[in-house]
C-alpha cells in the first residue's frame, strides 16, 4: 500500500557557494563540505518521502497521462535541463517543481533537484531528495552515488560508503562512484584503502589520470615525495595540458631541491594557465632556492597581483625583501 504523496511543503536552500561533485564526472572528484549560507532559491520539495510507484496501475488511464499532459511535462523537463546546463539553477528548480505538480513521482525531476541541492551546498536537502528517488526506484545507481556524495559532505562517512558501494554493485566499474569513494577514504586518512580503491579504477581505466593525482597526494601525506613524483609523471603523460599537474609536480621538485626541474615544470604550468597564482608562488620559492632573489621577488609580485590576499606569497615576499635589504 502506498502513502499519499506530499510535495508542497516549503523549505529554504543555501546560497550558491561553488560547485559540487558532478553527476557523472570522470575528472573532477573533490568532495566538499556543506556551506551554511542562505539561498536565492525560494522553495524546495518537501522532505516527506514520495511513495513507491505501484507495479500495476490498474488501467490505461492511470498508467499514463494524457498526450497533452505528457507533452507539457516533456516541455517543462527540457526547459529545466536547459536552464540547469546554463547554470540558471533557480529557473531549473522552478521548472522541475512544475513537473512534479503534474507527476509527483517523476524520478528524473526529483533526481535533478537533488543535484541542484548539492550544487547549492545544501547537503541535507540533497539527502532528502535522493532518498525520495530511491523510494520510487531503489536501484537507481546515480541516486545512490550522489546520496553518497551528500552524506560525504555531511561527514557521515559510513553512510556515504554504503551508498557508493550500492551504486558500484548495481553498475560494476562505475568509475565516478569508485573515484568518490576512494577520495572520501583518503580524506578520512584511510590511506591504504584509498590507494587500493584508485588501483581498482586504474585496472579498469588506465587512462584515468585523476587517480594518479590523488595517489600522489596520499604519498605526499605519508611523507613519500619521490613516489608522488612518479605518479605526477604518469598523470602528466596522459594529460600533458593540465597546468595543475605541472604545478604540483614543480612544487614537489622544489621541496626536494630539484630547482631547475621545478622551474621547468612551473614555467610550463604558467604557459598553460597564465593566471595561475599558485604556480607563480611556487616558481618564486624555487628561485629563492637557487638564490635568484630578484627574479623571485617578481614572481611573488605576480602571484599577489593575481591573488592579493595570498598569504604564502605575501610572507615569501617579505622574506625576500629582508634578505635583499640585508645585502
Amino acid at each position: 500500500m502506498t502513502t499519499k504523496t506530499t510535495a508542497s511543503k516549503a523549505r529554504s536552500l543555501s546560497k550558491t557557494a561553488g560547485s559540487s561533485l558532478k553527476e557523472s564526472s570522470n575528472t573532477k572528484t573533490a568532495i566538499k563540505k556543506t556551506a551554511n549560507k542562505k539561498s536565492s532559491i525560494d522553495t524546495a520539495l518537501a522532505t516527506k518521502r514520495l511513495p513507491a510507484r505501484p507495479v500495476n496501475s490498474g488501467s490505461a488511464n492511470k498508467k499514463s497521462n494524457t498526450k497533452a499532459a505528457s507533452g507539457a511535462i516533456e516541455a517543462l523537463l527540457n526547459a529545466a535541463q536547459a536552464a540547469q546546463r546554463k547554470g540558471d539553477l533557480k529557473s531549473a528548480w522552478k521548472q522541475y517543481q512544475a513537473v512534479l505538480t503534474q507527476d509527483p513521482q517523476h524520478v528524473e525531476s526529483v533526481y535533478r533537484m537533488g543535484l541542484i541541492a548539492l550544487q547549492m551546498k545544501s547537503a541535507t536537502l540533497a539527502v532528502d531528495l535522493f532518498q525520495n528517488v530511491l523510494g520510487i526506484d531503489a536501484n537507481h545507481p546515480k541516486a545512490h552515488k550522489n546520496l553518497g556524495n551528500a552524506y560525504a559532505a555531511l561527514d557521515q562517512v559510513d553512510l556515504a560508503l554504503k551508498h557508493y558501494d550500492h551504486a558500484i554493485r548495481l553498475v560494476p566499474g562505475y568509475i565516478a562512484a569508485m573515484d568518490n569513494r576512494a577520495i572520501l577514504l583518503s580524506k578520512v586518512k584511510r590511506y591504504e584503502e584509498a590507494l587500493a580503491g584508485f588501483d581498482r579504477i586504474l585496472a579498469i581505466l588506465p587512462t584515468f589520470w585523476p587517480a594518479y593525482v590523488q595517489q600522489a597526494a596520499i604519498w605526499l601525506a605519508l611523507g613519500e615525495p619521490q613516489k608522488a613524483l612518479l605518479l605526477y609523471a604518469k598523470a602528466h603523460a596522459i594529460n600533458p595540458s593540465d597546468a595543475r599537474i605541472l604545478n604540483n609536480q614543480g612544487a614537489v621538485m622544489g621541496s626536494l631541491k630539484q630547482f631547475d626541474a621545478a622551474l621547468e615544470s612551473l614555467a610550463k604550468a604558467i604557459v598553460l594557465e597564465p593566471q595561475y597564482a599558485e604556480a607563480y608562488n611556487n616558481q618564486a620559492s624555487a628561485l629563492v632556492g637557487k638564490g635568484d632573489l630578484k627574479r623571485a621577488l617578481k614572481s611573488y609580485d605576480q602571484a599577489m597581483r593575481l591573488k592579493p590576499e595570498y598569504m604564502d606569497a605575501i610572507e615569501g615576499r617579505k622574506r625576500v625583501l629582508k634578505s635583499l635589504n640585508a645585502r
